[in-house]
């Protein structure tokens, strides 16, 4: 394998979802490349005051501590929370489904965990939820700039050799 597909994911959704504690990806737009497709997941560098605040309320905070991350300060200017990764590449995902944002609600509705996972998405009319079935964290993260949109990277030994376990690499 040469190539994995990326993309950018802003904190703390990136490491959520490498950890597993988000297990859905919500887009404005269906997941482009044959199911099922291993994703590699880039964080973004975007850190603000926002972000800090959302990620000091409940299930943010449960769940970053959970996946062994220091919550992050809020009020005034939001430094970077120590032990989040930005501008790195965290992991990959293998993304089984796309769904619609009506059967990701129908579906959340009634699983267990649902309304953690309704908390980490835009369930809003017109959107799509990727629905990721295994995950693999990088031991330590990889330093990368991101891009907008789903792009190409080349994977290190360890997410090649998991993304080909998965046996899809993307197209």
């Amino acid at each position: 394998m040469s190539t994995l597909p990326i993309i950018s994911v802003w904190q703390p959704w990136a490491s959520l979802l490498v950890a597993g504690a988000k297990r859905i990806e919500t887009r404005g737009w269906r997941f482009p490349l044959p199911l099922p497709c291993c994703l590699a997941i880039h964080a973004a560098k975007k850190w603000d005051e926002n972000l800090a605040t959302l990620c000091v309320g409940e299930p943010f905070l449960r769940w970053l501590k959970a996946c062994d991350m220091p919550p992050p300060r809020s009020g005034g200017r939001a430094p970077r929370p120590v032990g989040m990764p930005f501008g790195a590449v965290v992991g990959v995902v293998r993304v089984g489904q796309c769904w619609t944002s009506e059967r990701a609600r129908e579906v959340l509705g009634c699983a267990t965990g649902g309304d953690v996972e309704r908390a980490f998405g835009d369930y809003g009319p017109g959107r799509y939820g990727w629905v990721t079935d295994a995950r693999m964290r990088l031991a330590e993260p990889v330093p990368l700039r991101g891009q907008q949109g789903i792009w190409r990277w080349e994977p290190t030994a360890e997410a090649a050799a998991w993304a080909e376990a998965m046996g899809r690499g993307g197209a």
